[in-house]
């Protein structure tokens, strides 16, 4: 008995693998499945190029005609593209848009969705073989930037649930780690968002969701303008036209996706989570009332209590500055003054515009306190704000020149090596960009009694990130030796182990 139930189940997962087998081919016949010389083969590839025709001329009615007939027989056309599933999405959407009946326009919706899924099943069982992905790490990335234009079509025009968008965007950016589309930053924002809204997804997941999307923009956008510097470099208009359009869209996107986390912040973020995000600029701008002001209002809005040492802190620098301030003759002279309107525009986010107003001050002002301190400020954009390391590290360095012994531009450049330490490749080199931050940090304190105390802090908290001394002996490095650090820093470092 028991050996006629076990040969029962054997056959109905047999037939369950076959039927799911069956379907998946029939999903993905290609005319080269079809007989060869057969009346079939040669209508499926009559009815591609008529329908490619079509679509070339936008008359898409016609163009749905043949191409139906495709996907009847041969949908993976010749087995080497997947244009047969992105033409019907346009086709679909064309057809969508001047269409009156719901009906038509929801069953148009729902062939969008099966058509990105049945590219995708096609690509997953290599019935389709692209060229431009003929590895199994290419392929693997094509899958991933195909998840991701199916979660951005269900998200702006299919408006499917975010429930049914989450688990696509996820597994799009699972796939296709940092290097996924812009395309899938705002479908997986605005999922996370109404899925936490729902109480469907928990506030840890919003927030590693958040911080995950915001990392991939950033380092896209730096990625892209640093390649579009070395083909400007390389003379190269249409690629490096190219790159910093891609870094736009990166930037972009970000700029939309972070729109949908603003709506619920408040409620995922905490207290100790703002300050962390706003200490840095206030730390920069704290002898300015408006940082300080805005700096409080913010963590006020997002829960600090004045009982927080540091939101007392805030009020104290407040009622110094704001004591010492010359209202009306101040009001006068900043009307007038491009850095002063360089500060309204950062403030406004304007960070571009900001840059400019800086540039032109130090045109106008011969003194070399003041063009050091607006270089500064420079710096501290195109670092903190536009990640532009390499251009804020030189607008650093051109503020120490103007004002010498000044640990300011050194604590800068020290912090922008460790923020970008983890990307600078492999472990070994990701800790000797930190011993390069700790060279900054030190040589700062060397030289500016009034940053030694948070050039100290700084060391101390990056001193357990030194390299291990088993792996420089391992690579047949000894205290004291000197060692290249990789990714834009290139500096040379004394290597000391913690």
């Amino acid at each position: 008995m028991k050996e006629l139930q076990k040969i029962m189940k054997l056959a109905v997962l047999f037939a369950v693998f076959f039927s799911i087998s069956t379907t998946t081919n029939s999903q993905c016949t290609t005319w080269k499945d079809l007989e060869a010389g057969s009346t079939e083969k040669e209508t499926a590839e009559t009815n591609y190029q008529i329908y490619k025709d079509h679509v070339k001329e936008k008359n898409y009615e016609a163009a749905l005609v043949a191409w139906e007939k495709l996907m009847a027989t041969a949908p993976a056309a010749d087995g080497k593209r997947i244009s047969p599933f992105w033409d019907g999405i346009k086709i679909m959407k064309a057809l969508n848009k001047d269409e009156t009946d719901a009906a038509k326009k929801a069953e148009r919706n729902a062939r969008i969705v099966k058509l990105h899924e049945q590219c995708i099943q096609c690509l997953e069982s290599e019935k389709i073989k692209l060229k431009r992905a003929n590895t199994p790490e290419k392929l693997k990335a094509k899958i991933a930037d195909q998840l991701a234009r199916q979660a951005e079509d269900m998200f702006k025009t299919v408006k499917s649930p975010a429930a049914e968008i989450y688990p696509i965007a996820k597994k799009a950016v699972e796939m296709g780690g940092k290097d996924i589309t812009y395309k899938v930053l705002q479908p997986y924002a605005q999922s996370v968002v109404d899925m936490y809204k729902a109480k469907s997804v928990p506030a840890e997941e919003a927030r590693r969701v958040h911080d995950l999307l915001n990392e991939i923009a950033d380092d896209n956008t730096i990625k892209n303008e640093e390649l579009a510097d070395k083909y400007l470099e390389e003379k190269n208009a249409k690629k490096e036209k190219r790159a910093r359009d891609v870094s736009k869209l990166y930037t972009k996107y970000k700029i939309r996706m972070n729109k949908a986390f603003k709506k619920v912040e408040s409620e995922i973020f905490d207290c100790a989570y703002f300050k962390e995000l706003l200490i840095p600029d206030y730390e920069e701008g704290k002898e300015d009332l408006a940082v300080v002001k805005t700096t409080y209002a913010k963590l006020k809005k997002r829960g600090c209590t004045d009982e927080d040492t540091f939101m007392q802190e805030l009020k104290a620098q407040f009622s110094k500055l704001a004591a010492a301030q010359n209202a009306a003759a101040q009001n006068q002279f900043n009307e007038n003054n491009p850095a002063f309107i360089a500060k309204k525009r950062y403030d406004a986010g304007d960070y571009t515009i900001a840059i400019e107003k800086y540039q032109e001050a130090i045109a106008k002002d011969a003194n070399p306190e003041n063009q050091a301190k607006y270089h500064f400020r420079i710096a501290s954009i195109q670092g903190r704000k536009l990640k532009q390391y390499a251009k804020a590290r030189s607008s650093a360095r051109t503020a120490a020149k103007l004002r010498p012994n000044w640990g300011r531009p050194f604590m800068l450049i020290g912090d922008l090596y460790a923020s970008s330490s983890r990307r600078c490749g492999d472990d070994w080199n990701q800790r000797l960009a930190v011993l390069a931050a700790i060279e900054k940090y030190s040589y700062a304190k060397s030289i500016d009694p009034s940053v030694a105390d948070e050039a100290s802090k700084r060391i101390g908290k990056y001193n357990s990130s030194r390299p291990a001394r088993e792996d420089g002996f391992s690579r047949g490095v000894d205290p004291g030796a000197k060692a290249k650090v990789g990714c834009w820093i290139g500096e040379t470092v004394t290597v000391k182990f913690k």
